[in-house]
């Protein structure tokens, strides 16, 4: 299990994606983004900083 009782998952590209973009829009908080789809409010954070240095390849997996 993750922290806070979150357990630990793995998200698809497009969930990310779906996460960095719903965040940029500015509507909506990074707890209420994390909540939604059962991720802790770090973890969106880093998947948006990473987003704004590296684009859609920060979700793209290397084979090493």
């Amino acid at each position: 299990m993750g922290k806070k009782g979150i357990p630990h998952r793995k998200f698809s590209k497009e969930e990310k994606m779906n996460a960095v973009k719903r965040r940029l829009e500015g509507k909506e908080s990074y707890a209420s983004i994390a909540g939604s789809i059962g991720a802790g409010e770090t973890t969106i954070q880093t998947w948006v900083l990473n987003y704004e240095a590296m684009g859609e390849d920060a979700f793209i997996r290397s084979s090493n």
